[in-house]
C-alpha cells in the first residue's frame, strides 16, 4: 500500500483509543482494512520493517491534553533468554557521526541521547546533572571487557585539565567529599589529606599532611633495596615504660629509631668542576642538622685519582673547610683504599679518645657543613682523568 500519513479520522480514532485504555498493546497499519487498533483488538505488534509503514506523523500533545495520564508503551513478549520487550530499528546502516538511535527532550531542549554506535550522552548540553540509582539500590556499573594484557575496564577521560586545584575525579558522601584524584592522578582523602603518588618513574610516594599511620595485626614489611626515612621521620622500637604523663611531663618521642645515613659518590669530574686550576680543593658534601651527633664516617676510595703529571692526591674530612676532624688525610692516588675501618683513621672529634657519647655533636644550636678537601701535588685538580670516592657518613638526630 502506499505511504500516507494518518487522515483526520484515523487521528481521532487513535485519540480515543488512547482515552480508553492507558497500557496500549500496540497498533498497526491492517492491509486489509484503512486502520485499526491492534491493542483493543489484541492484536500485538512485534515488528514492523516491511516497509509498509509510514511516513507516521509527529503525535503532538495535543492528543493528551487532559494531562493525568502518561503515555505508557507495553510489550507482551513472553520472558524467555532471548526477549526483547522493544526493538528500535533503522532501515539503513547509520554511519554519520551526528545520527541518533534516540533523543529526549525536555520542552524542546535536548536533555539525552543515543548516538549511531550506541554511545548514551546524556545532558548535552555539558550541564552537570546526575545519573541516579532507584527503588533504593546501589547504582552498579559492570564492564563486559574479557580479561587480556591489554584489559581496560573503565577508561575515564576529561579534557585537558592543568590548573592547580583541578581534579579528574571527586567521591562525595552526600555532599561532603571524602576522596578524590586530582589532574596529576594523586590520591588525596579530603578529611587527613594523605595522599598515594604514582609517578611516571614507578616511584611511590605515600603522603601526609598530618600523620600517616601504618597498622597491622601483624608485621609490617618495607621491602625494597633501600628504605630511606628524612630527617624528621620517626620510627620506634622498644619503648620506656612506666613514663609520666600527668601535668608537667610532655613524651615528645619513646623508643625512636633517629639514626640516619648519608651515602654520597663523588668523582674527579665534580673535583675538577669545582677547580678553578689549583691543587686545593673543598666540596661540601651535606648539612648536619642542629642537634646530631656524628657517628661513623667512612671514605671508599674505589677508583684511584689520576692525571697528566700527578705526583700526590689525597683527602679528609671535617666539619670547617679544610678540616680533619672526622677522617685524617690519606692517599687516594696510589690504589684503592677505604679510611675509617680503624680508630687510627679517625679525626680528632671522633675518634674513641675524643668522642663524646660515641661520636661528635658539631652544634646544638646550628646546622654545620659537612667538608670534603682533595690535595695534589704535580698536577691541578682541574686537570684530572680518573678517581671516585664514596663517603658513608652515620648521624643520630635529636
Amino acid at each position: 500500500m502506499a505511504n500516507t500519513p494518518l487522515t483526520a479520522e484515523q487521528v481521532v480514532a487513535l485519540d480515543a483509543a488512547f482515552k480508553i485504555a492507558t497500557e496500549i498493546g500496540g497498533f498497526r497499519w491492517n492491509n486489509v482494512g484503512p486502520f485499526s487498533v491492534g491493542g483493543l483488538l489484541n492484536e500485538v505488534v512485534t515488528n514492523i520493517d516491511d516497509g509498509t509503514f509510514g511516513p507516521f506523523p509527529e503525535v503532538d500533545a495535543a492528543l493528551f491534553k487532559n494531562g493525568t495520564t502518561s503515555i505508557l508503551l507495553k510489550s507482551y513478549m513472553a520472558d524467555g533468554a532471548s526477549a526483547v520487550a522493544a526493538i528500535v530499528n533503522t532501515s539503513t546502516a547509520w554511519a554519520n557521526a551526528g545520527a541518533k538511535l534516540q533523543q529526549w527532550k525536555n520542552n524542546g531542549t535536548e536533555k539525552a541521547y543515543i548516538d549511531g554506535s550506541g554511545n548514551a550522552v546524556f545532558n548535552s548540553v555539558n550541564v552537570g546533572q546526575g545519573l541516579w540509582g532507584n527503588n533504593n539500590a546501589p547504582l552498579t556499573f559492570v564492564s563486559a571487557k574479557t580479561d587480556g594484557a591489554t584489559a581496560v575496564g573503565f577508561n575515564l577521560t576529561t579534557q585537558a585539565l592543568s590548573t592547580p586545584g583541578a581534579k579528574i575525579l571527586s567521591v562525595n558522601n552526600n555532599t561532603s567529599e571524602v576522596l578524590q584524584i586530582d589532574k596529576d592522578g594523586i590520591i588525596k582523602n579530603a578529611s587527613g589529606y594523605c595522599y598515594l603518588n604514582l609517578d611516571q618513574y614507578n616511584q611511590t610516594t605515600l603522603y601526609g599532611y598530618n600523620n600517616i599511620s601504618l597498622t597491622s595485626v601483624g608485621r609490617i614489611t618495607l621491602g625494597g633495596t633501600h628504605v630511606y626515612m628524612n630527617a624528621e621521620a620517626e620510627a620506634t622500637s622498644a619503648a620506656f615504660t612506666s613514663v609520666p604523663a600527668t601535668t608537667g611531663f610532655a613524651a615528645v618521642a619513646n623508643g625512636a629509631l633517629r639514626r640516619g645515613m648519608l651515602k654520597i659518590t663523588v668523582d674527579y669530574r665534580a673535583w675538577s668542576a669545582a677547580n678553578g686550576g689549583t691543587t686545593t680543593q673543598d666540596l661540601t658534601l651535606g648539612v648536619i642538622p642542629a642537634k646530631a651527633r656524628v657517628v661513623s664516617v667512612i671514605a671508599d676510595t674505589t677508583v684511584a685519582y689520576a692525571a697528566s703529571g700527578i705526583a700526590s692526591a689525597a683527602i679528609i674530612l671535617g666539619k670547617t673547610a679544610g678540616g680533619n676532624q672526622y677522617l685524617l688525610t690519606h692517599d687516594v692516588m696510589t690504589a684503592p683504599i677505604a679510611r675509617g675501618l680503624v680508630d687510627g683513621d679517625l679525626g680528632a672529634s671522633i675518634s674513641r679518645a675524643n668522642a663524646v657519647q660515641g661520636g661528635d655533636i658539631p652544634s646544638w644550636s646550628a646546622g654545620t657543613n659537612l667538608s670534603a678537601r682533595l690535595t695534589t701535588t704535580g698536577a691541578n685538580i682541574n686537570t684530572l682523568s680518573a678517581g671516585s670516592t664514596t663517603f658513608y657518613v652515620t648521624i643520630e638526630t635529636f
